[in-house]
C-alpha cells in the first residue's frame, strides 16, 4: 500500500502546481521553467527536465504590432483585413487534414459554419478553421480558404480532396459604418499570408473591430483583439487561439476587473457600483440594455492523439475556465464557440491515459486564460 500511494504524489503535485498558476498571466519561459523544476521532480513519472513555453512574444515597435512566436509546424495562421471599415478574419490551415476535431458551443447567439458533426460525433478530417468578423455575412470568407486549398489540390474532385472548412463569426459592426465585411477575397488573402509559428496578437484579423464588456453600452466598453499562448511539456505541445468580443469583461484570478468597462471621460476602468448605477439607470429611463452583438471564439490544438469522446470532454473542461476571467460568459447574447483539434502527431506510451486527459485539460484551460490576456495588453510607445 506503501508503495501504490507514492505513486500518485507526482500527479498530486502536478494538479496543485498548475492550480497556482492562475494566479500568474503571463510568464516569461526561463523563469517558468526554473520554477517548475525546483518545485516537482517528478511530474507524473516524467522527469521535469524543461517545462516551459517554448514560444515568446514579440513587439515590431516601428510597425506597432505585437505577436506571438512559437515552435510547431503543424499549422500555419494567416491574418487580413479591410482597415477602411474595420473587419477581418484569421485562418488556421493545418498542413496534414488527417486531425481529429470538435467544437463546444455555449451561449444562445452562434453563427457557425459545418459544426453539426463537430458537435455530435467531432471529425476525423479537418483543413482549415476560419475566425471572421461581419456576423453571419462574415461565414463567406470560408468559402475563400476552401478555393485556395481546392487550386492547390490542382482542384481535384475526388471525395477525400474536398476542402473541409470550418467556420465560426463575431458581431464587429459595433461603431463602424459601411457595406465591407469578411468575403471571399478577404479569406482567400489571410490563406495565402499564412505562416508557421506567428500569430499577430491585438487589434488584428478577426479581431480588429472586437470590443468587449458592452452590457451598459458601447461608450462604456473596451477594444476587444486576438490572443495566443503556447504550452509544452516534453513532447507535448498545447496552443490556444482567441478572438474577444464579449459582452463581459475580464478579470484576474483574484476576481478583479482588470479590463471592460470604463469611464468614456477618463478611460478608468469602472467600480462595481458604477456599473450596477448604470445598468440601473438604464432600467429607470426604460431603455433596451444593448445586450447584443457578442462572441468570444476560441481554438485548441494539441499534438497529442485523443479520440474523439475525450476531446469531447476535454473541450468542455477548457472552455468552462474561461469563465474565471470573462464575466459573465456564455449568455444568451453569446456565440461563444471553442473548438478542439489533434494533429495526432504524438502517440501514447508510458504514461496511463487519464493522466494524459488531465495535462492537456489543465495544460489548454491555463493557456486559453493567458491567451485571452494577450488579446489586449497594449504595446507601449518606445521611449527615446
Amino acid at each position: 500500500m506503501k508503495e501504490n500511494n507514492m505513486n500518485f504524489k507526482p500527479f498530486i503535485n502536478f494538479i496543485i502546481l498548475v492550480i497556482s498558476l492562475n494566479y500568474i498571466a503571463i510568464i516569461n519561459a526561463a523563469v517558468l521553467t526554473e520554477f517548475l523544476s525546483t518545485t516537482s521532480k517528478n511530474l507524473c513519472r516524467v522527469a521535469v527536465r524543461k517545462i516551459a513555453t517554448s514560444s515568446r512574444i514579440v513587439i515590431d515597435f516601428e510597425k506597432k504590432q505585437k505577436f506571438l512566436e512559437f515552435a510547431w509546424d503543424a499549422f500555419k495562421v494567416g491574418t487580413a483585413e479591410y482597415t477602411e471599415s474595420p473587419t477581418g478574419c484569421t485562418v488556421f490551415a493545418f498542413n496534414n487534414r488527417n486531425v481529429n476535431a470538435v467544437v463546444d458551443i455555449r451561449g444562445g447567439s452562434p453563427a457557425t459554419l459545418f459544426t453539426d458533426n463537430l458537435i455530435r460525433e467531432g471529425l476525423t478530417e479537418l483543413d482549415a478553421v476560419v475566425f471572421a468578423g461581419g456576423s453571419n455575412l462574415g461565414l463567406e470568407a470560408a468559402a475563400g480558404v476552401a478555393n485556395e486549398i481546392f487550386h492547390e489540390r490542382n482542384y481535384s474532385s475526388d471525395w477525400n480532396q474536398i476542402p473541409l472548412v470550418t467556420s465560426a463569426v463575431i458581431y464587429d459592426w459595433a461603431g463602424r459604418n459601411g457595406r465591407l465585411y469578411p468575403d471571399k477575397d478577404l479569406g482567400a488573402k489571410a490563406y495565402k499570408s499564412a505562416l508557421r509559428g506567428k500569430f499577430l496578437l491585438g487589434a488584428h484579423g478577426a479581431g480588429i473591430n472586437a470590443t468587449v464588456a458592452k452590457s451598459i453600452g458601447l461608450e462604456y466598453a473596451s477594444k476587444g483583439g486576438q490572443g495566443a499562448a503556447f504550452k509544452k511539456l516534453k513532447a507535448i505541445k498545447v496552443a490556444a487561439f482567441t478572438v474577444v468580443n464579449a459582452l463581459g469583461a475580464i478579470y484576474d484570478p483574484s476576481g478583479r476587473m482588470i479590463y471592460g468597462y470604463k469611464d468614456p471621460s477618463t478611460g478608468n476602468i469602472l467600480c462595481r457600483d458604477r456599473i450596477l448605477r448604470a445598468i440601473r439607470q438604464l432600467t429607470i429611463d426604460q431603455k433596451t440594455i444593448p445586450f447584443q452583438g457578442n462572441t468570444t471564439l476560441s481554438l485548441i490544438v494539441t499534438n497529442l492523439e485523443l479520440e474523439i469522446r475525450e476531446m469531447q470532454l476535454i473541450a468542455r473542461q477548457i472552455h468552462n475556465s474561461i469563465a474565471e476571467v470573462i464575466r459573465p460568459y456564455g449568455t444568451p447574447f453569446d456565440g461563444d464557440t471553442l473548438y478542439f483539434v489533434s494533429t495526432k502527431e504524438l502517440k501514447f506510451n508510458y504514461l496511463p491515459r487519464n493522466n494524459y486527459f488531465s495535462i492537456i485539460g489543465l495544460l489548454g484551460s491555463e493557456a486559453i486564460k493567458e491567451a485571452i490576456y494577450s488579446s489586449f495588453l497594449t504595446i507601449e510607445p518606445r521611449k527615446e
